[in-house]
């Protein structure tokens, strides 16, 4: 469903016979960003059931889970204008089943993108607590503090300087400030290098230092941050709400990378080529993390299954994107509340929630086990 949505939601026609010529609107509505004039004028006067039924094939769903008619609350089955609602309408006479195939494709790129986010960030933060540990990175005491304040103005021109809270910083502007502190932080380091100025060893506990922020995350139940942050986010896209739902599911994903390399790190193998004389991040990048991500990326099925259950919350509570055009089965849930007497409206996306989380949690345990 999520695949192949758009074939089997859509108001072209798959196939049809146009002016003598053979076209395929659908497909190509999918694959080219240029509007045929025809298909245009026929979009906009919604005349593609028009057309004789032997010169046409419509997809399964000839309707798009956007489109509004005065079918309100129609039950499944219903026949209208001579076109099946399979599924029936809902209150705003929008097709049932065309919304439940864009919900699939949403809740498709919810899974993937949220997989996406918290392996980012969880494995970054994973990778350096579990191969540093608390004894292996070691900087030097001048070293330490210009990093430290480095970091510190970046934070405060990147969102609190007069400038950003007036206009806001665009990304080009941005990453000029990260290049520009990396280049200075640079220097600085190179001269005091050159003058022997703080250059004492010190080894900074990173294991211990990434753990307490993860424990600081998890002290505060997830949901409650997540409520808490998406009621300052005005306007609320479905991307934005993925990335900040990825955000605060980064735990997970950095203690289980962490203990797999771990034991990865003490490997014989890791002893061997170290010995070689081979730079540490060599080694982690070549030899050490593609040994350890792989029970990762199968421990992350069971956290996109979790993902779309938080998103489905977030949109039956009114508080995930508020774009109308975006179509979620949360949201299926959500404009149900109101009509709780129209079964058909609220009882496919449910299922669909429940089947497809425990697919995942069942392909997770397969795998495991």
């Amino acid at each position: 469903m999520g695949l192949t949505g758009k074939f089997m939601v859509n108001t072209r026609p798959i196939w049809c016979v146009l002016d003598g010529q053979t076209h395929w609107p659908a497909i190509e509505g999918i694959f080219s960003k240029k509007i045929n004039p025809r298909y245009a004028e026929l979009d906009e006067q919604n005349k593609w059931q028009m057309l004789p039924a032997s010169e046409r094939v419509m997809p399964l769903v000839p309707f798009s889970a956007s489109m509004t008619s005065s079918n309100h609350g129609l039950p499944p089955g219903s026949v209208r204008d001579g076109v099946r609602h399979w599924l029936g309408t809902d209150e705003y006479g929008r097709d049932v089943l065309a919304c439940l195939i864009t919900g699939a494709q949403t809740s498709l790129f919810v899974a993937v993108l949220t997989l996406l986010v918290a392996l980012l960030i969880g494995g970054l933060m994973g990778g350096l607590a579990g191969y540093l540990g608390d004894d292996r990175l070691k900087t030097t005491t001048i070293g330490l503090f210009c990093v430290g304040v480095a970091f510190l103005t970046g934070i405060f021109l990147l969102f609190f300087s007069r400038k950003s809270q007036l206009t806001g910083v665009e990304w080009y502007w941005g990453m000029a400030i990260i290049m520009g502190l990396s280049g200075v932080t640079y220097g600085l380091l190179r001269l005091f290098k050159k003058f022997n100025i703080g250059q004492k060893q010190r080894t900074i506990p990173v294991d211990m230092l990434i753990m307490r922020l993860a424990e600081l995350f998890e002290s505060v139940p997830a949901i409650i941050l997540l409520l808490l942050s998406v009621t300052f986010i005005q306007e609320r896209t479905l991307f934005k709400v993925i990335v900040l739902i990825g955000f605060l599911f980064w735990t997970g994903t950095a203690r289980f990378l962490r203990a797999e390399l771990k034991k990865v790190r003490e490997m014989d193998y890791i002893r061997a080529v170290r010995r070689l004389g081979i730079p540490e991040w060599r080694i982690f990048w070549k030899h050490a993390l593609p040994n350890a991500i792989r029970p990762v990326l199968l421990m992350l099925a069971l956290s996109a299954s979790s993902a779309i259950l938080v998103e489905s919350a977030l949109s039956f509570l009114n508080l995930g994107s508020n774009d109308i055009t975006e179509v979620t089965w949360g949201k299926m849930l959500q404009t149900a509340r109101q009509n709780i007497e129209l079964w058909w409206v609220w009882v496919p996306p449910g299922i669909m929630i429940a089947l497809f989380s425990a697919a995942l949690f069942e392909w997770n345990e397969s795998k495991f086990a």
